[in-house]
């Protein structure tokens, strides 16, 4: 009897690797194309979730207005509004009176007239309201000092004269009577050399309460007094008194920051007031 013998089989490991190399690259090409596909499925998942609640974010009820502070918001801006016109009309205002003031030519309208005091009167010349040869003035100058002016006075022979003393009288301790009887021989002296002038009296300008902590002798109670003196004097010779201090009463602002000198903007308001008051009735 014969034996059959098995077949014996040989590996190729050489053909095995390779196949099991391309089973492997072919796993591993279909695992990454599936996470792509899953990913690219979540994605759009996603997208829609986000829209979707995008739109239940749209559909959601508004938040209702606060229509108390929708009204306050209104209020604001129609305050805000007027407060801005007024300022708009202010700003014109203020354009209109400086442009009248600059059209006014003071030199002609006081060319007959003549200024004397002290600083405060010196200034009219300085800022170029009034020719220098219309204003004798000069700093610290008194009512009494001023007799050595009348001669100077009178080459001028102005038709008016605008008289301003006080301050320096009150400072060098002369009383409200004495300060009067000074005036008064001023005005003799003038009215010896132009017989035909027309004299006005200027009141004392009014002066910052600080100004005591320096010059306690300088308050406005003393000036008070020194111009009811004046308003006496005045009366007594026959001579107009006229009150400029009451423009400086208004506007306080209009004094330098040492409480007693003035500023550029009251000299227009006082030849205004002098142009009003006193040149009108002369014309």
């Amino acid at each position: 009897m014969k034996r059959c013998r098995k077949k014996k089989y040989k590996i190729n490991y050489k053909r095995f690797t390779i196949s099991l190399t391309i089973l492997i690259i072919l796993l591993l090409s279909f695992t990454n194309i599936s996470k792509r596909i899953l990913a690219h499925d979540e994605g759009i998942d996603e997208a829609e979730e986000h829209i979707n609640l995008d739109e239940k974010l749209d559909n959601l009820p508004k938040k209702p207005v606060n229509l108390h502070r929708k009204v306050e918001l209104e209020a604001e801006k129609k305050v805000d509004k007027v407060e801005e016109n007024e300022t708009i009309m202010d700003e014109k205002e203020d354009t209109n009176a400086a442009n009248d003031s600059m059209d006014m030519d003071y030199k002609e309208i006081f060319k007959d007239s003549l200024f004397l005091g002290d600083s405060i009167t010196d200034s009219l010349s300085f800022y170029e309201f009034l020719d220098e040869s219309k204003v004798v003035a000069k700093f610290g100058l008194t009512a009494k000092g001023a007799k050595d002016m009348v001669d100077k006075i009178a080459e001028e022979n102005p038709n008016n004269i605008f008289i301003m003393f006080g301050m320096n009288d009150i400072l060098i301790h002369e009383g409200s009577v004495r300060f009067a009887e000074d005036y008064a021989q001023l005005i003799h002296a003038i009215e010896e050399k132009l017989p035909e002038a027309n004299i006005y009296v200027q009141s004392i300008l009014p002066v910052d309460s600080k100004v005591k902590d320096k010059k306690s002798l300088l308050t406005n109670e003393n000036i008070d007094e020194f111009n009811q003196a004046l308003i006496n004097m005045a009366e007594d010779e026959g001579v107009e008194y006229l009150d400029i201090r009451s423009i400086l009463e208004r506007d306080m602002d209009l004094l330098e920051p040492d409480g007693i000198h003035v500023k550029y903007g009251f000299y227009k308001l006082w030849l205004d007031y002098l142009r009003d008051n006193v040149m009108v009735k002369e014309d």
